[in-house]
């Protein structure tokens, strides 16, 4: 009716190709749909809910031309003046915390479009405020990847503090059984940053021995170690101080031990080192595909069926199966569905800042460089073997790796341009 092209509507994430190449279909078929806006109030994309217990129960529009996931923030064009004037953001998770609060009158907050935030979406919300208070549910609000969120809101010099608000409950569900002035009162009454890591911190450790305590204090050495201004990080241990019972003077020498053994492992000469646990070596390309794929879960189907675990090689290969079946189980993946091990290893690659502007673009470019890289190793293994064949003068078996040498060959051709 409008006139728009099909391949208009694939490349802006509206519509896909069935799997029989015959046609295209609605990506948001039977979802409620939520428009997604840009900083000045232009729909660049949408959100679809499922109305029924499909999965996964929220559905993105793909990275396009127009719409980058970790660049955007739902409801900033709403939200940027009254985030000015009362000089604080409230960032919460989902379309329907974003309406809520409106309808009862919290006009300052907008979501994360998912739980890991991003430094873009930091400095979006930098151009307004420094105060930021994030208002999670509480399985969300103490799962890793939303701590490594705050951390980069805490390094780029936002004061940032945690509502804590009852277990299984979302701010939509407190607004309608306590209503505003109640969340009010949560917002006045969040924690900081180093308190609510350190209340975290106390729930996973018997707090009540020694050992526990010591725990605490070694866990959050790396935080308070963080601290660029002397007078917080006094502040900060302190705190930890009237926690757990230690003497700030105890915790500023376990400090102090906990930075020399961080230099002197980074300037180990490993040559001279015996028995050092080696790090395993990771393919960059099958990482960064990995950091798409944690922080874009929709697009686990399109390199599943490109050839799903085949493409990695471990460890990496074990991080995706374990993604790949959280999505396939619950619709969505979150670090705490990785092993301990494997979640250590993607906190590493997620780090590592490489920009990607179009996911979908780079997981199509990676997953072909993969499937190169994949057959490349097949023919340098398939012409050891033909010169062996060659020695040994076995003509049958010349021919069969000429042929399946020359079959490797066409499958590069049909990869490349």
């Amino acid at each position: 009716k409008r006139g728009v092209k099909v391949q208009e509507l694939v490349e802006l994430g509206l519509a896909l190709p069935n799997k029989q190449g015959t046609g295209y279909y609605d990506r948001f078929r039977n979802r409620i749909m939520f428009p997604i806006w840009d900083n000045v109030g232009r729909v660049i994309a949408f959100g679809g809910r499922v109305m029924d217990d499909s999965l996964p129960k929220y559905l993105n529009s793909p990275d396009t031309p127009l719409f980058n996931k970790s660049q955007n923030l739902y409801g900033i064009h709403l939200a940027k003046n009254n985030i000015r004037n009362e000089d604080l953001a409230l960032i919460v998770e989902g379309y329907l915390d974003v309406i809520a609060c409106h309808l009862h009158g919290i006009n300052n907050v907008v979501a994360s479009l998912g739980t890991a935030f991003t430094r873009e979406q930091a400095k979006l919300l930098m151009r307004h405020t420094y105060q930021i208070v994030i208002i999670y549910d509480g399985d969300t609000a103490g799962s890793k990847a939303t701590l490594r969120g705050l951390d980069i809101l805490s390094q780029l010099g936002c004061d940032v503090r945690v509502v804590s608000l009852p277990q299984g409950q979302d701010p939509d569900d407190y607004l309608r059984t306590k209503g505003p002035q109640k969340l009010r009162e949560l917002i006045v009454q969040s924690q900081g940053l180093i308190e609510y890591k350190l209340t975290k911190t106390m729930e996973n450790v018997n707090v009540s021995t020694i050992i526990g305590k010591t725990k605490v204090v070694e866990e959050m050495a790396a935080d308070l170690l963080a601290i660029k201004s002397p007078l917080a990080r006094s502040e900060a241990i302190k705190i930890v101080s009237d926690k757990t019972g230690f003497t700030e003077a105890n915790i500023l020498t376990e400090l102090k031990k906990f930075n020399r053994n961080i230099k002197r492992y980074q300037s180990l000469d490993v040559k001279n080192v015996k028995n050092l646990e080696k790090k395993p070596e990771i393919n960059k390309t099958q990482a960064q595909l990995a950091k798409i794929l944690f922080e874009d879960n929709s697009l686990l189907e399109e390199v599943e069926q490109a050839g799903g675990r085949e493409l990695f090689d471990p460890p990496v290969k074990d991080i995706y199966d374990q993604m790949y079946l959280a999505f396939k189980t619950k619709g969505q993946v979150l670090s705490s569905d990785l092993d301990e091990n494997n979640s250590k290893i993607l906190a590493a690659v997620l780090l590592e800042e490489v920009p990607v502007i179009e996911h979908q673009k780079a997981v199509a470019d990676y997953i072909k460089i993969l499937k190169l890289n994949k057959l490349n190793r097949e023919y340098a293994a398939k012409k050891q073997e033909l010169k062996e064949a060659e020695n040994k003068k076995d003509v049958n078996k010349q021919v069969e790796l000429l042929l399946q040498l020359d079959d490797i060959l066409q499958q590069k051709k049909l990869l490349t341009p």
